[in-house]
């Protein structure tokens, strides 16, 4: 869904005038996410972090932890038998050769214009150059 608030939280500059930015979004019903983009890190990783009421879950490019409340460490509960890259490829080529335009597509796209336009308009109120 689209947030209701958009928080930047920091940003750094190295090379270009936004190199690195972490925000946070706040949604309905005290749900937030946050985001940390690093552009000039010399390696690609995503990590998602899902906080429920009863847990704490790590998923971490194709292996997905649960948090151990006894223990308080993770413990693996699935791994992926092929790599995100090649996941994304085949539905890369499912969407391209696939000629049915969904609704779902368009409800992402404008999501994402009204994230990003929220983002600009903080960027204006803290004066940082555009990325």
């Amino acid at each position: 869904g689209i947030p209701n608030k958009i928080n930047l939280l920091s940003t750094s500059s190295f090379i270009t005038s936004v190199d690195s930015f972490y925000i946070k979004l706040n949604y309905n019903k005290n749900r937030q996410s946050n985001i940390n983009i690093d552009r000039i890190i010399n390696y690609k990783k995503k990590v998602v972090t899902i906080s429920t009421k009863k847990n704490f879950y790590v998923w971490d490019d194709d292996q997905l932890f649960k948090l151990n409340n006894k223990t308080k460490s993770f413990q693996l509960i699935f791994q992926s038998s092929t790599s995100p890259l090649y996941q994304e490829c085949k539905n890369f080529i499912f969407e391209i050769t696939n000629n049915k335009p969904t609704i779902n597509s368009a409800i992402l796209d404008k999501n994402i214009t009204i994230i990003v336009s929220k983002l600009k308009v903080k960027q204006k109120k803290l004066k940082i150059n555009k990325f």
